[in-house]
């Protein structure tokens, strides 16, 4: 076990290793010149950026062997800006159609492909919840759920979205599935 006295001796040795070089760079120069004191002086600064770069690709290696629980963000960071992208673009078909960037006939198989592609990450992002944490949740939507009074709705207040052919609610005024405008003439 470290004694306390180590940590401090270790948070010291940059310090330490300052005052070395110092004292080594000023005898080099009183020496042998001037040009032995810079020499040193930048000897000592390529081995602190090597020093510091072994130190880090050592702490990555370690983060490595520790699997994915050490370093979560990285892939949780890309995932999300995905999500973010694939969402946006979303977004924006509606407009780019509008604009005559992209064709009608074409805007159904890019809202397919991009609502594919989120449903994809959504459900990358699902498989990284811990299983524990996910049973809480799960939890507190029963308990919610239980005590809030929602009337449970019945089969003849659905009728289908003539776009995706989902199931909508009489009162939705657009499609949970594909985000079309529902109208009053929808498809029962």
């Amino acid at each position: 076990m470290n004694s306390p006295a180590e940590p401090r001796s270790l948070g010291n040795l940059p310090l330490l290793a300052a005052v070395f070089v110092a004292g080594l760079s000023t005898l080099a120069g009183l020496t042998v010149g001037r040009g032995a004191s810079v020499l040193v002086l930048v000897a000592a600064c390529l081995l602190a950026a090597i020093s510091s770069l072994w130190s880090s690709l050592h702490e990555a290696a370690a983060a490595d062997e520790l699997g994915d629980s050490a370093t979560p963000t990285l892939a949780r960071l890309a995932t999300d800006d995905e999500l973010e992208a694939v969402l946006r673009a979303l977004l924006d078909l509606d407009h780019e159609v509008a604009v005559g960037k992209i064709l009608a006939d074409d805007e159904a198989v890019l809202r397919r492909e991009l609502r594919d592609e989120a449903k994809r990450l959504i459900q990358l992002q699902d498989a990284r919840i811990d299983p524990a944490v996910r049973a809480r949740a799960a939890a507190i939507v029963e308990a919610a759920l239980a005590s809030a009074d929602v009337p449970e709705e019945t089969n003849a207040q659905e009728k289908t979205c003539r776009s995706c052919r989902g199931v909508v609610a009489s009162d939705d005024a657009f499609c949970k599935r594909c985000g079309a405008k529902i109208s009053a003439t929808v498809g029962a």
